[in-house]
């Protein structure tokens, strides 16, 4: 089950001692700005994900994007990662569990993930509901950390 913070009252120690994936409803600039880190890297994954994805034919992609992923956050050598931009991921030609994909990567890593799409009651959504890429997630489906 889901716990929610703010970004005045999260446990970092909690994260990291219970290996959980940290979402964040609010800018990684701002979530950055409240804790004091030194180890870190911060991925811009659509930047980087996008790069490596062109140079495979269009075909090819979608069996590519989980690889290029993965080298992507593998390169990040420190003890926390921040994520942001992950929009790329919510193509549906992808067909990614999103969620599930970082909090396995969270079991190996400390992770927080910029998540851009709107935190409403216990539901993550990403996207408008009439759009190809709408997401829903019930945050009580997963054990991880939101931060706002």
């Amino acid at each position: 089950m889901a716990e929610i913070y703010t970004k005045y009252n999260f446990d970092l120690d909690l994260i990291k001692r219970n290996k959980l994936l940290g979402l964040l409803c609010m800018s990684a600039d701002e979530f950055l700005r409240h804790i004091e880190v030194k180890d870190l890297s911060i991925i811009n994954l659509g930047l980087d994900l996008s790069h490596k994805l062109k140079e495979y034919p269009m075909e090819y992609r979608n069996s590519k994007v989980l690889d290029e992923l993965t080298n992507i956050l593998a390169k990040a050598q420190t003890e926390y990662i921040v994520v942001k931009n992950i929009d790329i991921l919510f193509n549906p030609d992808y067909k990614l569990n999103i969620l599930s994909y970082f909090i396995n990567l969270s079991r190996s890593r400390l992770i927080f993930v910029e998540w851009p799409g709107r935190l409403k009651g216990r539901m993550l959504e990403y996207a408008d509901i009439n759009s190809p890429d709408y997401h829903k997630y019930n945050i009580d489906d997963y054990k991880i950390i939101l931060i706002k």
